[in-house]
């Protein structure tokens, strides 16, 4: 919750996709939260005045995709990233609609670098600058490498079954 100035709801979803604990977020608090009862396969923070009680199933139930059968056509190109299997994350809105879909592998931004970055965006856009498209690109590329190289402080890795 460190920079964190609203009240979150944080749950922590195993590979099933039920909710296996919820927790309350104090804002700006730097105590961290965690789950041990057993692997955790996802961590979504909603804001607080949701209801989601432990136990509530979700759609982000870990599905093994049939392997495809390789084309016989020679232009098909290698999977750059057969590691990752095809799951898909869905944001709910307040009315049960689906607000957005997240395909694995995504990369998901905080809040503050989302604003530098349409900032950043918008400036290129309207001066049409190398400059400004340089800088841009500059940003989102060290944003990307400082993610790749933050330590694992929150979340880590899912244990393989």
């Amino acid at each position: 919750m460190k920079d964190t100035s609203i009240a979150l709801k944080i749950l922590f979803i195993n590979k099933e996709g039920v909710v296996i604990s919820v927790h309350d977020g104090e804002p700006l608090s730097e105590d961290l939260i965690t789950e041990d009862s057993e692997p955790i396969y996802w961590v979504i923070e909603l804001n607080q005045s949701e209801n989601i009680p432990q136990g509530t199933y979700t759609d982000l139930a870990i599905r093994e995709e049939p392997e495809a059968e390789p084309e016989d056509d020679d232009d098909s190109e290698e999977d750059e990233h057969p590691e990752i299997k095809v799951n898909k994350l869905y944001i709910y809105g307040p009315d049960g609609e689906v607000q957005a879909e997240i395909q694995a592998g995504a990369r998901i931004f905080s809040r503050k670098s989302t604003a530098v970055i349409i900032r950043k965006a918008k400036r290129a856009f309207l001066s049409k600058s190398d400059k400004d498209y340089k800088a841009l690109g500059r940003y989102v590329f060290n944003e990307i490498k400082a993610q790749d190289n933050r330590p694992a402080e929150y979340v880590s890795e899912p244990s393989k079954d």
